[in-house]
């Protein structure tokens, strides 16, 4: 962009509190660019703060497998630990199939990720349930539909 200059104070205290990954440094970086860029002033230390606050605050936000996986026991009236065992009966597969659904889609967890935390399962059978109830949702298939956005609501509204 506009050859915008940021001091080097700035860019230490952004590397020195974004350790994340380097997507998470891009993104501060491009908010401040773009907030100079809007209100045509230079990053200062307080703009850069703030952009590392907001950042750390949403981090805590992030949704968790265990979390998914304890509000759709709750939900489907079951132990959270039969999601992640190798039980295959459909009381226990629909939930765990939701469960590893809402892990990609609103947790935005890797297939291995996911797979690994209900009960080391490959990324293919993590997909396959992706897929399933993605599916389902699009062919109006029972309440499949409802059912993820009932459990979306409680996962998004009191997260932790």
């Amino acid at each position: 962009l506009d050859n915008i200059l940021i001091n080097d104070d700035i860019l230490t205290l952004i590397a020195t509190n974004v350790d994340s990954n380097i997507r998470a440094l891009e993104g501060i970086l491009k908010k401040l660019i773009a907030k100079a860029s809007l209100t045509n002033s230079p990053i200062t230390i307080e703009m850069a703060q703030n952009a590392i606050d907001t950042m750390i605050t949403s981090k805590e936000k992030v949704i968790s497998s265990e979390y998914i996986q304890e509000v759709i026991g709750k939900y489907f009236d079951i132990n959270p630990s039969d999601l992640t065992s190798s039980k295959r009966s459909a009381d226990v597969t629909f939930p765990r199939q939701i469960a590893m659904y809402l892990c990609r889609n609103v947790a935005q967890m890797s297939l291995p990720q996911i797979g690994n935390d209900f009960g080391k399962r490959d990324h293919t059978t993590v997909m396959h349930a992706c897929n399933k109830i993605e599916t389902e949702i699009k062919n109006n298939v029972s309440n499949t539909k409802s059912i993820v956005e009932s459990v979306k609501k409680i996962l998004l509204s009191n997260n932790n």
